[in-house]
């Protein structure tokens, strides 16, 4: 059976919660429409037109499988932890911050409902 380290968000921080929201090819939380191993589907289009893209960022209580060398393990958030994340998110005005693989920011991407 693999550890689980529930991941906390430090309020103490400088910059505290979540930076910014990235699309990814693979995401770590691999829930149906967002992605699954077999069936890669990485985010919902909602609208083609309005470029709208449906996905998750974090899901409460799940188990997110990490490898660090030959130490496999899980991480999770806590449903505290991911309205404290969406709380801060929002009240930190970064509904504008989105990268490309959690690394190159761009721009033209704002979040609009969470």
């Amino acid at each position: 059976m693999l550890d689980t380290i529930e991941l906390l968000i430090d309020e103490e921080n400088e910059k505290p919660g979540v930076f910014a929201i990235s699309l990814v090819d693979s995401p770590a939380i691999e829930s149906n429409f967002v992605a699954l191993n077999k069936h890669r589907v990485d985010m919902k289009i909602v609208d083609d037109e309005k470029r709208i893209v449906l996905g998750l960022a974090l899901i409460p209580d799940k188990k997110i499988f990490r490898k660090n060398g030959d130490y496999e393990y899980n991480i999770m958030f806590s449903k505290d932890t991911v309205r404290k994340a969406s709380e801060l998110y929002l009240s930190n005005l970064r509904t504008n911050n989105t990268t490309v693989d959690h690394q190159m920011l761009v721009d033209g991407v704002s979040l609009s409902e969470t």
